[in-house]
């Protein structure tokens, strides 16, 4: 669980099988998260360049676009998500 959860910021750079096993992986570790969100329990890969104000975020986010767990978060194992806001 520790070398997949260090490979996370990585994932960008994976293919094939590894790259399958990864998403597996981030994929079952987003279950923590099931009741976050009223849409239900999608996750999808999302990415956002930073912009001036805002920083770049890079992992998953929920199929209401209003919850996001980044790949640090993720890597961390802590069931942590951040909620959109007005400013994000």
């Amino acid at each position: 669980d520790i070398s997949m959860a260090e490979k996370q910021p990585r994932i960008a750079e994976l293919k094939g099988d590894e790259l399958k096993q990864q998403e597996d992986w981030a994929q079952e570790k987003l279950k923590a998260h099931v009741g976050t969100c009223p849409m239900g329990p999608i996750w999808t890969r999302y990415e956002q360049v930073a912009d001036i104000g805002q920083p770049a975020m890079v992992g998953y986010r929920c199929r209401g676009s209003s919850h996001f767990v980044s790949d640090q978060l993720l890597m961390a194992g802590k069931g942590e998500v951040y909620k959109a806001t007005d400013k994000y």
